[in-house]
């Protein structure tokens, strides 16, 4: 199981590594791109990182989009993972009209409020985009009826998705508000592994970053 010895369940959430729409600054949303070799190189240093620290993966699930089914193919040529599965509700955030579009060019033009409503708002609707509760909700039923009836079995599970979906799972998982949610960020292929301790009701994270200052930390 790796990261300390015990029956806690441990859900471990890694975004994608970089894609070539996140290289070039436009809104990907639920298009298929692909990523860049230093998404690739991200992913593999991910791998690594976990393996340095004795991980195994009892189940992993991905997003059915290709960067983050390939991010999770090159975590598992390192990576021990018992099964995989592919779920369209790991899916990124629907942007409808804006997608494709430069993020710059979006804010230049509708505004910064409602550019920073697209890209972190709650339940306000910018055009025919997907809310941010609306992918908060379906990704909590997936959580609920998917990954945490492993969790309680003590299972180390791993999520490789997008930054919304998420965003909404860490949030979930530390309790935060909508308002605290808009504020999380979650860098491309870094992995952050929360530990659940079910019998004491309990919840502590671990955390795994990339970067010049990798670091291997608990906080309560």
């Amino acid at each position: 199981m790796g990261i300390g010895e015990n029956m806690s369940g441990r859900i471990i959430l890694i975004r994608h590594g970089e894609s070539e729409w996140n290289e070039a600054g436009l809104f990907a949303g639920i298009t298929d791109i692909a990523l860049t070799s230093k998404g690739e190189d991200e992913a593999r240093q991910t791998a690594e990182l976990l393996c340095e620290h004795d991980v195994t993966v009892d189940t992993a699930f991905s997003s059915r989009l290709v960067r983050a089914a390939r991010t999770l193919e090159i975590i598992g040529q390192k990576v021990p993972i018992q099964q995989k599965h592919y779920h369209a509700e790991l899916r990124e955030r629907d942007y409808a009209q804006f997608t494709g579009m430069n993020k710059a060019g979006v804010k230049a033009i509708h505004g910064d409020r409602a550019y920073k409503t697209l890209r972190r708002g709650w339940d306000t609707r910018v055009g025919d985009a997907e809310t941010g509760k609306e992918v908060y909700d379906r990704t909590m039923s997936w959580f609920e009826a998917h990954a945490l009836p492993l969790l309680r079995e003590g299972q180390t599970v791993l999520v490789v998705s997008h930054h919304n979906p998420l965003r909404s799972l860490t949030a979930h998982l530390q309790g935060n508000t909508p308002e605290e949610l808009a504020e999380i960020e979650l860098g491309t292929a870094e992995a952050h592994v929360h530990k659940i301790d079910f019998s004491e009701s309990r919840l502590s994270r671990e955390v795994i970053k990339l970067g010049g200052n990798a670091k291997y930390g608990k906080r309560a």
